[in-house]
């Protein structure tokens, strides 16, 4: 089972001024589809978690030049950043769907 821990903003399905965001998503369900562990088919999951870091901490680090984003721009960006943090896989992630043996 795959669940999201805390409480979902959904800044992960549709971020602010933008529209849906469901490709990690679907990458996720395709990979799991074609028989990847899954573990390895959360890495959009876990990709995306870390660019939103590292565009907080580039956000924060005041060292850098240029224009500074306001609180209410950081309080979205750190949601947004969190949302995509709180992923849990419970039972085995090397767990695989046994897509071979699905009858159609």
């Amino acid at each position: 089972m795959i669940g999201h821990v805390d409480r979902a903003w959904g800044y992960s399905i549709r971020p602010q001024g933008l529209g849906p965001r469901l490709a990690k998503f679907r990458n996720f369900l395709t990979r799991v589809m074609i028989g990847e562990p899954v573990g390895h088919a959360t890495k959009d999951f876990s990709d995306r978690y870390a660019v939103l870091s590292a565009e907080l901490l580039g956000n924060l680090d005041e060292t850098q030049p240029g224009p500074k984003p306001s609180d209410a721009e950081l309080a979205w960006a750190w949601i947004e950043r969190n949302d995509a943090q709180n992923y849990v896989i419970l039972g085995d992630p090397a767990a695989r769907l046994r897509v071979d043996r699905l009858q159609t």
